[in-house]
């Protein structure tokens, strides 16, 4: 073997050691966090008022809980200590068969290590599935004593097994028309249905094809049959979930995924009482036990509302974002029909128009298609509110402001400011559909993050790169995450920001148009 071979397959084991490393690493993250867990429910157990029940320590494969904390620990040494003995077999081999020899054990490694993380999630979350949603609550630490959502906070640990019950669904369609009418009264918008699609006024008299084609306040005519729909709202601003429910004639349940809200803000109460389905955006297993959620609803005649865009719109110029395609697969799964839903605000945040459109079958149609055209539809109905809703933005006033980007901003961080946050969330508050196939020219200039300009190359990188910076300045999750705290007008004392600051009315007297 030549000196030039022996350097290629010595560099093709560090690789291979170093994705071992990586794999370990991973293991020791996800052991770190089970024993954590583990040991806190240890010290629950053994306090003077435990809140969890003795069954825990007989759950699983081991006899005790005991057991399970220790067989961790030893097998997390084990494998640190695997890796420095690699490295040393990698520089002490001298010939091909020594590092044949080598590899192969760094291969096992790896395939033991993939093994090991495989059983200790499933002992792992055998002893998480083993406590009630009420006793996981039990263990949250609050060290720095916010506000806390005790009884709400359960949905994040209920699964599609236990988060709903018949008589639950029972109790909120008995209990619908008060939690509509509890909803108006703590909303500060006016809730208007627009007209609907032609399609919902077969079968009605002129009477009431009159009435439907008139815009209304909270008037129930959404020309739906007594079946299950999966609503697929657009996803705009604070409070469209209050006129959602207060719009539709049956119960529906949300798929919410904003944990430091359901943790902390009183609101959600009255979003539980209208129905949750918990999902932790950043979990994957929880994003396909979401589904199992809807479609457990949708199988007892109980409607979902979905935001499948996943975050608020908050770009300048798409009448709607991408979206993610669980719509379809609920509709694939389940038969039930997608209705397209369009809402908008008015400029003073005053009224909220809510339009639903034709419900959509999918025969025949992939998961592309069938998505593409929920998103032409809403879009052609948002288009339309804007159109008749909106006062028209004028190049003068644009050419007035000082930077027109900026002030879009502050308006959208004020619709997430409408609630107080206790925590920097905007990696999952920000989370939306992220088409692989489609590189944006945002994620090109980001790559050239590390490019070093020259001389030579300076003509062609400077453009790009200046607009690099335009980026970093106009990134609306760095914004949030630099400002949600803070006083914005603090922050931007040059900035006229008056005229995007809702200011809550007092004694707000509410008009019904007929």
């Amino acid at each position: 073997m030549t000196e030039e071979e022996y350097k290629q397959i010595e560099l093709e084991l560090i690789s291979l050691a170093e994705k071992s490393e990586e794999e370990i690493n991973n293991l020791e993250a996800r052991a770190k966090e089970a024993l954590k867990f583990l040991i806190k429910v240890q010290k629950n157990l053994q306090s003077k008022n435990p809140t969890i029940s003795k069954k825990i320590v007989k759950t699983g494969e081991y006899i005790n809980l005991n057991s399970l904390i220790v067989f961790i620990l030893e097998s997390k040494d084990f494998y640190d200590n695997q890796i420095s003995e690699l490295y040393e077999q990698i520089l002490k081999a001298q010939d091909f068969n020594s590092l044949n020899a080598v590899k192969v054990t760094i291969e096992y490694l790896i395939n033991s290590v993939k093994g090991f993380q495989d059983e200790l999630e499933e002992d792992y979350l055998d002893f998480r599935k083993a406590l009630s949603p009420k006793e996981m609550v039990s263990l949250e630490e609050n060290p720095r004593n916010l506000p806390f959502n005790k009884n709400l906070a359960r949905v994040k640990y209920s699964t599609s097994e236990n988060f709903v019950t018949k008589t639950g669904l029972t109790l909120r369609k008995l209990g619908l028309k008060v939690m509509q009418n509890a909803l108006k009264s703590a909303s500060r918008r006016n809730t208007i249905i627009e007209e609907y699609h032609p399609e919902f006024l077969e079968g009605k008299t002129p009477e009431e094809v009159d009435r439907t084609n008139t815009l209304v306040e909270v008037e129930k005519v959404t020309g739906l049959d007594d079946d299950a729909y999966i609503f697929a709202p657009n996803h705009l601003f604070d409070e469209e979930s209050n006129s959602m429910s207060i719009s539709l004639d049956r119960l529906a349940y949300y798929l919410v995924g904003s944990t430091d809200q359901i943790d902390h803000n009183p609101v959600l109460n009255f979003l539980w009482l209208s129905g949750i389905a918990y999902v932790n955006r950043q979990d994957k297993d929880s994003r396909k036990d979401s589904v199992c959620k809807m479609e457990k609803l949708l199988e007892n005649k109980t409607s979902v509302i979905e935001y499948i865009e996943g975050r608020y719109n908050n770009t300048e110029n798409k009448l709607v974002e991408g979206m993610f395609y669980s719509a379809f697969e609920l509709w694939e799964k389940t038969g039930k029909k997608v209705v397209p839903v369009s809402t908008h605000t008015t400029l003073d945040a005053s009224t909220v128009y809510v339009c639903f459109g034709k419900p959509l079958d999918f025969t025949g149609m992939n998961k592309y298609e069938a998505r593409d055209l929920i998103r032409e539809k809403i879009a052609e109905m948002h288009y339309e509110q804007i159109r008749q809703h909106s006062i028209p933005l004028t190049r003068e006033y644009l050419d007035s402001r000082k930077d027109y980007h900026l002030d879009y901003m502050i308006a959208r961080r004020q619709e997430y400011c409408h609630h107080k946050w206790y925590d920097d969330v905007w990696d999952e508050e920000l989370t939306g559909f992220i088409d692989k196939n489609v590189t944006s020219p945002e994620e090109v200039r980001a790559s050239l993050d590390n490019v070093r300009v020259t001389p030579q190359n300076a003509h062609i990188l400077a453009p790009t790169l200046a607009r690099r910076e335009q980026d970093k300045k106009y990134d609306f999750k760095q914004f949030m995450k630099d400002t949600y705290d803070k006083d914005i007008r603090a922050l931007y004392p040059d900035n006229d920001i008056l005229d995007f600051e809702y200011q809550k009315e007092k004694g707000k007297s509410r008009q019904r148009t007929r």
